[in-house]
């Protein structure tokens, strides 16, 4: 279980550089978020376990903070990114130290999680340059995302600060299940609690 709530805050920690030219925030597109804060919870079911946690997740540009906090004994674990390298420890002061959160949680646990992608379908928007099939619903925002051997479900949108934003998502890839449910978004708040 100790390696599911270490997938849950690296999954959460939008360890990769925001890619792509982004549109101005003015217009409210949430590809040009570049900034924000969110909190929520999220579960995690495979063969093996589940599990549960509130997370916190604060990103800015290439940089972000994440806390998870769950059930199970397992306190909480915090992540910090740069863009060139992640930080991850754990309750029992476990450092984990890599260049990627995706490589990082790979190596020392096997777990093979979208990390990269999900700076993106956080936000309701296909990661760039992976090869996706996608279906909209009547106003035009992702309800069905496939890509890299994930579907993604989003079933619930809110408006925070004029942006539509994700609030309930659930992520399938064979036997792994990852329901989130966001809570609170800001967008555009650019403050780290790390770094």
């Amino acid at each position: 279980m100790r390696a599911g709530f270490l997938l849950l805050c690296v999954l959460f920690s939008g360890c990769a550089a925001l890619r792509t030219a982004t549109p101005p925030l003015a217009d409210r597109d949430p590809a040009g978020l570049r900034c924000w804060h969110m909190e929520g919870k999220v579960g995690v079911r495979d063969e093996h376990d589940s599990g549960s946690a509130h997370f916190l997740w604060q990103q800015r540009e290439r940089e972000f903070f994440l806390k998870v906090t769950g059930p199970l004994g397992m306190g909480a674990a915090v992540a910090y990114g740069d863009g060139s390298s992640v930080v991850m420890r754990l309750k029992d002061d476990q450092v984990m130290v890599g260049r990627t959160a995706q490589a990082l949680v790979a190596q020392h646990f096997g777990w093979r999680v979208p990390f990269d992608e999900m700076v993106w379908w956080a936000r309701g928007i296909p990661a760039p340059g992976n090869q996706s099939q996608a279906q909209r619903d009547a106003q035009g925002q992702l309800a069905v995302l496939r890509q890299d051997g994930w579907q993604v479900l989003f079933q619930a949108y809110e408006e925070f600060d004029g942006y539509q934003l994700p609030v309930k998502m659930e992520l399938t890839q064979d036997i792994r299940r990852v329901r989130v449910r966001i809570k609170d978004w800001l967008p555009g708040e650019c403050r780290l609690d790390a770094g």
